[in-house]
């Protein structure tokens, strides 16, 4: 009959939904969402007018989905609970399917300059109702913030999503993902992010707080070092040059200024070509073969002290784990550290 669609729409747009979310709105053609839907040509054009507005009614189709998902994602428990879960549906949502589908929504952000008014406002759309669903979640849970800091602490957490969502365009695991959003998660205690009173400040500089000193040196003795402050982080490498310049499956390091670091004794140098291309230094004891340190010019001022040569690491904790990627399979991850598929 004339004007009486002979398809089941919310079917044909549940296919197109697919098609657009493979190949994204600029990519996908009409022969394309056709074939899909079986559905001829004509009949789309006769029913929709142009391939935008089958993209926007199956857009609008995902957004409900894709914001009710994550709804149920944040509804319950406090909010590292919540994050934990929402991160998980981002996650699992971008990495389904074979090959992966990406998120429809940043693919079509990417290609906002290319689009229609329209478009771009269904994107924004998205975005700023899952702002609001998040810095909702964040004030509601038990250990609940101010509204203007949930709001806060939503874009970022938004933003980072979006981050992730490029970082699996470019061929990041569903495993690196989760490593990176557990990172953030372990950030949960946010006030970290917050200016410290200013009489604490001034104490600081003032000297007021003590720095514990700390030696160390080589296996026979012949070269000893202080260290004159706290390390300035504390992290576990495994990448394949420290595992062959330490003959273990990591290395331990502490980063401290250069400054900070006295020695007693000559170190040999092994001049060494990191990821990044430049040279790294490696300073080890002539004698006994212990490596002590590291220098790299991306770290100018500060040294990488290998901690297992301490005279004692008490009160040592990494805060983080690098090149994970290339960690031994059945080495657990340390509680507490944040974890890096590569350098940081």
């Amino acid at each position: 009959m004339v004007g009486v669609r002979q398809f089941d729409e919310d079917e044909m747009i549940a296919t197109a939904l697919d098609v657009f979310w493979r190949k994204g709105l600029h990519d996908a053609t009409m022969q394309d969402l056709a074939a899909a839907t079986g559905v001829q040509r004509g009949s789309l054009y006769n029913a929709y007018g142009d391939k935008e507005a089958i993209f926007l009614r199956a857009f609008d189709q995902y957004a409900a989905q894709f914001l009710d998902a994550a709804g149920s994602a944040l509804a319950h428990g406090d909010t590292s609970a919540r994050l934990r879960s929402f991160f998980e549906m981002i996650i699992v949502n971008m990495t389904d399917g074979t090959p992966q589908r990406g998120c429809l929504t940043t693919r079509t952000a990417l290609d906002a300059a290319i689009s229609s008014a329209d478009v771009r406002q269904r994107v924004q759309d998205v975005l700023t109702r899952l702002e609001q669903l998040v810095g909702k979640a964040i004030s509601a849970a038990p250990n609940r913030r101010s509204p203007a800091d949930a709001n806060r602490l939503a874009r970022v957490i938004v933003t980072f999503t979006r981050g992730l969502a490029v970082m699996e365009r470019a061929g990041y695991s569903r495993k690196q993902l989760r490593e990176s959003a557990t990172t953030i998660h372990r950030c949960r205690d946010w006030r970290r992010l917050r200016r410290r009173p200013r009489s604490r400040r001034r104490r600081h500089r003032m000297g007021e707080t003590s720095m514990q000193e700390r030696n160390g040196g080589c296996l026979c003795g012949a070269v000893r070092y202080t260290l004159k402050s706290e390390p300035r982080s504390i992290a576990v490498c495994h990448c394949t040059h420290c595992q062959r310049q330490s003959g273990s499956l990591f290395s331990f390091n502490l980063v401290i200024r250069e400054a900070d670091y006295q020695q007693s004794g000559e170190t040999v140098v092994f001049v060494d070509k990191g990821d990044s291309g430049h040279p790294v230094h490696r300073h080890f004891c002539g004698r006994c073969g212990s490596p002590l340190l590291a220098k790299t010019a991306l770290m100018p001022g500060k040294v990488v002290v290998k901690a297992g040569t301490l005279d004692s690491m008490e009160g040592l904790q990494p805060q983080a784990e690098i090149y994970t990627d290339r960690a031994a399979a059945w080495l657990t991850p340390i509680p507490g550290a944040a974890r890096f598929a590569r350098n940081v």
